[in-house]
């Protein structure tokens, strides 16, 4: 029987997270409602950043999700209106709790103002904060862990996609995650954005991150053996990164 879609969470994933949410209405009955209440789940963490003044307030809310998840999975329901159908979709697909957490940990980092340091630890955060999320789908459609190396390549190229399309916004909050050493090297800083030579600047770091979206994005394309049609909606991110990349070389 087809699990009926929470209007909450379909609602929520559809105003903040667009993208996903066509992909889960691609999905099959029985697998998206699962998908919606990830995604919405994801949300939530991902809203934290943005919705408190300070670091310690942030942590707080993360420590509530963790919390959440916890009771969860030791049988305990919640009222809350992401986390009821959430119960729903991790007792009906058997979710794994480790990815969840692992989701959590990863938005610890945005809590942090300092932008990362090398290009290495923006590809970790990416892959932090998007590859348990595709898991996660893949769990909800009935797929194991043997899709783990290319649930990686799609979801840094997406996450990083997102970064990069996400600086005009993240540099008028006074924030950044542009790596520190390719910025030096190209010599971009963020307080010198207005300056035509900046925006040249900018753009060569920009390029640099884009390139290596662009290496996962072929990585994630020559992995195709044993994808079958009931997992695109999960990994469909992967060609999504690859038009908004074609669109930022433009």
């Amino acid at each position: 029987m087809t699990e009926p879609v929470d209007p909450y969470c379909a609602d929520l994933v559809r105003k903040y997270d667009s993208d996903r949410y066509l992909l889960a209405m691609l999905a099959s009955g029985p697998s998206r409602a699962g998908l919606l209440a990830v995604y919405a789940f994801n949300v939530e963490i991902v809203k934290i950043r943005e919705s408190v003044s300070e670091t310690m307030l942030g942590a707080i809310r993360l420590q509530w999700w963790r919390d959440a998840i916890d009771a969860l999975y030791a049988g305990r329901g919640h009222d809350h209106a992401v986390i009821r159908p959430l119960g729903d979709a991790i007792e009906r697909h058997g979710l794994s709790q480790a990815l969840f957490h692992r989701l959590i940990d990863g938005r610890s980092a945005d809590l942090d103002n300092a932008p990362p340091a090398t290009l290495d630890i923006l590809v970790a955060y990416a892959d932090a904060t998007s590859t348990p999320l595709i898991l996660l789908a893949l769990e909800v459609m009935g797929q194991g862990k043997e899709m783990t190396p290319l649930a990686s390549d799609t979801g840094v190229a997406w996450a990083l996609t997102g970064i990069v399309r996400a600086i005009p916004f993240h540099l008028r909050e006074g924030w950044h995650y542009l790596p520190l050493d390719i910025c030096a090297r190209h010599g971009f800083a963020a307080k010198d954005l207005p300056a035509a030579m900046a925006q040249q600047r900018l753009s060569r770091v920009v390029r640099e991150i884009s390139d290596h979206a662009g290496q996962r994005i072929a990585a994630a394309r020559s992995a195709r053996d044993g994808v079958t049609r009931a997992m695109l909606p999960a990994l469909l991110p992967v060609a999504f990164a690859a038009c908004y990349q074609r669109r930022l070389r433009k």
